[in-house]
């Protein structure tokens, strides 16, 4: 079953797999600054001591110095200062032990202190002989007892200030590799989330753009007047995809629609050529009728004026025949005017009669061709009634 994931979430891929690294490399970062900053707290922790090493160094230096001008000056102020120093000495003693490290760091302080209290013991050892004018044999106490000590305080405050530098030393190599590792993890998760980034818009872009493209394409083939393109193949469970499915169910309703239209045209083509033969043969038909009655009217008027013509001499005739009969009981002088009215009657009537043969030819002659006027029409009309059904 293929899963559906709609646009808005192949849009958000791309920015999530972004988000993401750069919350691993947010985390990564802090991680890294907090060992980098305790890192460069324990620098700082180091630096202080050696620093309270250094001034450690410094005050055994002055504690010596101050006793050996009490001896030469025999002043109250210098064995003051003596005193001062040694309590300086044993709190930064102590201050320092709290603060070490380390066994060997807290070993050496140790022992610093373990010697200056036996420093002072000599010291208080030889301030009686010294105060009773033994110079000589406080001299020699300070030379076999207390200038080893001091020696040996001085050498371990040495030791102890180059071993603290040289810790911090390491320490501080130690947070700026820390620093160069965290550099280059961030360059390098950096770089991961831009080339993951992009390379994630790029599928997404294109997996989008491909399907939208082909839609496209296939929407202006279809614009420009071409039904024959395929379907669309739907790869995507997405908006995209369903505007393809919608497209492939478009071009197969319209596709029917075609067909049927087609069929329509067809029918109508074909009833077309039918009602175009059948109107052809309806014209010439009327063609042929409108001859046909055009000479039987003319007939039929020639006729009208030959029966008119006819009326008009029987009338004369009649007019004739009835001055005949008025003028019968005439004189014989009008015997020779009749005879020549009658000779003028019957070459009228011969008249007439030659007109009323040539009007009956005119009438047959009309009937042929009123027939051959029916006849036409009743073609024309057997023709038009399967048209008409």
């Amino acid at each position: 079953m293929r899963v559906r994931i709609n646009m808005w979430m192949k849009l958000l891929i791309a920015p999530v797999i972004v988000l993401v690294l750069l919350v691993g490399m947010g985390f990564l970062a802090y991680s890294t600054g907090t060992l980098l900053e305790t890192s460069l707290a324990t620098v700082g922790a180091k630096e202080a001591l050696a620093y309270e090493a250094q001034a450690l160094q410094t005050e055994i230096v002055s504690q010596s110095s101050a006793f050996r001008m009490y001896m030469i000056q025999r002043r109250q102020q210098d064995l003051t200062e003596f005193r001062s120093a040694g309590e300086t000495i044993l709190a930064a003693l102590d201050r320092l032990i709290d603060e070490a490290g380390d066994d060997t760091t807290r070993g050496l302080l140790q022992s610093i202190k373990s010697d200056n209290l036996a420093y002072v013991a000599v010291v208080d050892k030889v301030i009686p002989l010294i105060q009773a004018g033994k110079a000589d044999r406080a001299e020699e106490i300070l030379l076999a007892e207390a200038e080893p000590i001091v020696s040996r305080m001085s050498d371990t405050a040495k030791s102890l200030v180059y071993q603290m530098k040289k810790q911090a030393e390491d320490q501080r190599a130690e947070a700026n590799t820390a620093a160069a590792r965290l550099q280059l993890a961030a360059m390098g998760v950096t770089a991961g989330a831009v080339f993951i980034g992009v390379l994630a818009s790029l599928l997404v872009s294109r997996s989008l753009a491909t399907p939208i493209r082909r839609l496209s394409e296939a929407f202006t083939q279809l614009a420009s007047g071409d039904f024959t393109l395929e379907a669309l193949q739907v790869r995507s469970r997405d908006e995209v995809g369903d505007a393809a499915e919608a497209f492939n169910t478009m071009l197969t309703n319209l596709g029917k629609v075609l067909r049927q239209v087609r069929g329509s045209v067809e029918s109508v083509t074909s009833a077309s050529e039918q009602l175009s033969e059948a109107a052809q043969a309806s014209a010439q038909a009327a063609d042929g009728s409108a001859k046909a009655i055009s000479q039987v009217a003319a007939g039929t008027n020639e006729q009208a004026q030959s029966i008119a013509h006819i009326r008009s001499i029987l009338e004369e005739l009649q007019t004739a025949i009835q001055q005949i009969a008025q003028g019968a009981a005439k004189t014989a002088a009008d015997v020779q005017g009749s005879a020549t009215v009658l000779h003028q009657m019957s070459a009228q009537l011969d008249d007439m009669a030659s007109r009323a043969s040539e009007t009956a030819y005119r009438s047959k002659l009309g009937a042929q061709r009123a027939e051959a006027g029916a006849n036409v029409v009743n073609h024309c009309l057997s023709e038009m009634t399967p048209v008409s059904s």
